[in-house]
C-alpha cells in the first residue's frame, strides 16, 4: 500500500527518525524496549480515559494503515538488564512515569531516562496528545482533562501487559516537567483511587515529583486576558495564537536553535485550545489544593521566567499532603535539566548531576 494514500493522525510523526540519545538506547542489546500504543475513542466524551485496544508498535508505516481508531496514546518503557547494571545498581521493581513538557516528546526525556535506568529503575514515557508520536494537530491538546487521562490509560495499559500472577504489580511513580509536572499532580486529583491501591490491577502511585510544573505563570494570560484564551479556545481551538519569546526555556539561544531542529518537536505558536487547556489545568490545581493528598515534591530553577517558581513553591507548601516539599534550584531555568549532552558546558553537567541525584534520592527513600 501506498504510504501517501495512508491517513496519518500524528500528522507526519509517526515516521520521523529517533534523537540520538533515544536511538542509542533502543539499540542497546542490554537495554529492554517495549513500544506500544493505547487507541482510545475520539468521538467518546472527555476524559477519554476508556482504552479500544493496544498493541505493540514498530513505527512502519503499515501501523498507520486502519487500525481501530484513529486515536492513540503513544507510549515506551525501557530497563536495563541485570549484566547492565553490574556495577551500577540493582534492579529496584520500581517503575517512574516520565511526562514531558509542552512542545517535547518522550525522545526529549531520554537523558534524564539513562540516570534512572543506571539507578535501576524501569522508566515508562508517553507522548501527550497532539505531541510526539501520540496523535492530534502538532502541539494541540483539545481539552485539560487528555493531560491526565493520557496517565491513566497509559498506567492501565502498562499494568496488564507486564504484570500477571508470577510477575506482581511494580510501585510506580509518576514524574514531569512543565505541562507534564501540571499533568502528574492533576492526575491525583483526577484519579485518587491510584493513591490508595485502588487503580486498574491494584496499581499504586507512590508519589509525584514536579519539575518547573505549571501552577502559575509569568508569561501566561491576565485575569483581563483569561475569557479572551477561553473563547479563543473554544471556537478557534486548533489556531496558533501566542507566542514564546526566545530565552523563556534556555538562557542560550544555541540551545533554542538545537531544540528548533528536532522535527519532533513543536516549534509554532501555541495553538488557542492548548493555551485554554493549560490555564483550566492549573487554575484547578490552584481550586482543589487542600484536595492534594499525594507524596510530593516540586522543584524549580529560580531563573524560570515562564513558570512562577513562588507560586509553585507556595502552592507545595499548602497542600494537605503529609509528605510534601519543595526545591529551589538558583542556577537553573526553565528547562532544568539540559539535555544536548554534546554541547553543554562543565557547568550543566554538574548541575545535571546535583538535580538528578536529589530525584533519584527522593525516590529512594519513598521505595
Amino acid at each position: 500500500m501506498s504510504t501517501q494514500a495512508v491517513r496519518d493522525p500524528t500528522h507526519g510523526r509517526w515516521l520521523l527518525p529517533s534523537q540520538p540519545l533515544e536511538e542509542s538506547l533502543d539499540r542497546d542489546p542490554e537495554t529492554i524496549v517495549t513500544r506500544r500504543r493505547v487507541l482510545v475513542d475520539a468521538k467518546a466524551p472527555f476524559p477519554r480515559d476508556k482504552a479500544v485496544a493496544s498493541e505493540d508498535v514498530m513505527l512502519v508505516a503499515s501501523e498507520l494503515a486502519k487500525p481501530a481508531t484513529d486515536s492513540w496514546i503513544y507510549y515506551k518503557t525501557w530497563e536495563y538488564k541485570a549484566g547492565k547494571l553490574s556495577g551500577l545498581s540493582v534492579p529496584k521493581n520500581v517503575d517512574i512515569l516520565l511526562v514531558h513538557g509542552y512542545r517535547e516528546y518522550t525522545g526529549q526525556c531520554a537523558y534524564m531516562a539513562r540516570y534512572l535506568l543506571e539507578a535501576g529503575f524501569r522508566v515508562v514515557l508517553l507522548d501527550l496528545p497532539g505531541h510526539g508520536r501520540s496523535t492530534g494537530l502538532h502541539g494541540h491538546i483539545e481539552h485539560p482533562s487528555l493531560l491526565t487521562s493520557s496517565i491513566k490509560v497509559v498506567l492501565q495499559d502498562h499494568h496488564d501487559h507486564t504484570t500477571n500472577a508470577k510477575t506482581p504489580s511494580r510501585k510506580m511513580f509518576v514524574c514531569g516537567s512543565c505541562i507534564g509536572g501540571t499533568a502528574a499532580l492533576g492526575f491525583t486529583l483526577d484519579y485518587p483511587g491510584y493513591l490508595e491501591g485502588d487503580g486498574i490491577g491494584g496499581t499504586k502511585v507512590e508519589g509525584v515529583y514536579a519539575f518547573c510544573p505549571l501552577i502559575d505563570s509569568f508569561y501566561g494570560p491576565s485575569k483581563l486576558q483569561i475569557p479572551f484564551v477561553k473563547l479563543a479556545g473554544r471556537y478557534a481551538s486548533e489556531k496558533p495564537m501566542y507566542s514564546l519569546t526566545k530565552g523563556l526555556h534556555y538562557w542560550d539561544d544555541s540551545y533554542e536553535e538545537l531544540w528548533s531542529r528536532d522535527s519532533l518537536m513543536y516549534n509554532g505558536k501555541m495553538r488557542a485550545g492548548t493555551a485554554a487547556s493549560l490555564v483550566k489545568a492549573y487554575k484547578q490545581l490552584q481550586k482543589r489544593i487542600k484536595e492534594v493528598k499525594a507524596p510530593l515534591c516540586v522543584v524549580h530553577g529560580q531563573k524560570d521566567s515562564l513558570t512562577d517558581w513562588s507560586a509553585s513553591t507556595r502552592w507545595a507548601q499548602n497542600v494537605s499532603s503529609q509528605d510534601k516539599s519543595s526545591k529551589l534550584y538558583s542556577n537553573t531555568h526553565h528547562v532544568m535539566i539540559v539535555t544536548f549532552e554534546n554541547n553543554m558546558g562543565s557547568e550543566e553537567r554538574y548541575m545535571n548531576d546535583v538535580i538528578m541525584v536529589d530525584w533519584i534520592r527522593w525516590l529512594d527513600d519513598r521505595c
